[in-house]
């Protein structure tokens, strides 16, 4: 039975050690240390698996944010473009019977003529709520008004042909040189 076991012990150590020089097995300090042995030393004495590693690249840098979006129109701004059309409105509180018109509400204009040239502007409502943009070249546009603190729009109950604004519903239509997009109304309430 010795025998057996010294038989086997014999076959096995060669095993043992070729698993333990097996590349994938390799320590680079071998319990000896690193101090006395050169870079070119520790390469080679472990089949390069302990050559000096350069560190990882550096991780890319983050996209920029996106750019702001541009700043509204200031109220009162001039519409760019000569033409002959128009467009009208009234901002007015929506309480029956009388309907007041709303004085210095703000509505925007945003489009494009034919051409497809950016067309915006904005101006303020008059003493009667009524407000006018003149002077358009034929395009396509969509009005709305500024909600201002306090109110809550609810006319149009719903975005006319598309035009949903920051605030509320707008209008969106086409007009002709010379012709008149009318009945651009808002209607609001105060909040409590």
């Amino acid at each position: 039975m010795r025998a057996y076991i010294v038989l086997l012990a014999l076959l096995a150590t060669p095993l043992a050690i070729g698993v333990a020089q097996m590349p994938g097995n390799s320590s680079c300090d071998n319990g000896n240390g690193d101090e006395n042995r050169s870079d070119s030393g520790s390469v080679n004495a472990h089949q390069g698996l302990c050559a000096p590693q350069p560190p990882p690249p550096p991780p890319p840098p983050p996209p920029p944010p996106p750019p702001p979006p541009p700043p509204p129109p200031t109220c009162g701004q001039a519409t760019a473009g000569t033409g002959t059309a128009r467009v009208t409105g009234q901002v007015f509180q929506d309480v029956a019977p009388v309907f007041p018109g709303l004085m210095g509400w703000c509505v925007d204009l945003t489009g494009s003529d034919v051409a497809g040239n950016p067309i915006t502007g904005s101006v303020l409502t008059d003493a009667s709520g009524n407000f006018v943009f003149s002077g358009l070249p034929a395009g396509t546009y969509t009005v709305c008004e500024e909600l201002q603190s306090g109110w809550a729009q609810d006319f149009p109950p719903s975005p006319q042909n598309g035009a949903v604004c920051a605030t509320g519903f707008g209008y969106q239509f086409s007009v002709a040189d010379g012709a008149e997009a009318g009945f651009n109304n808002f209607g609001n309430i105060t909040t409590p």
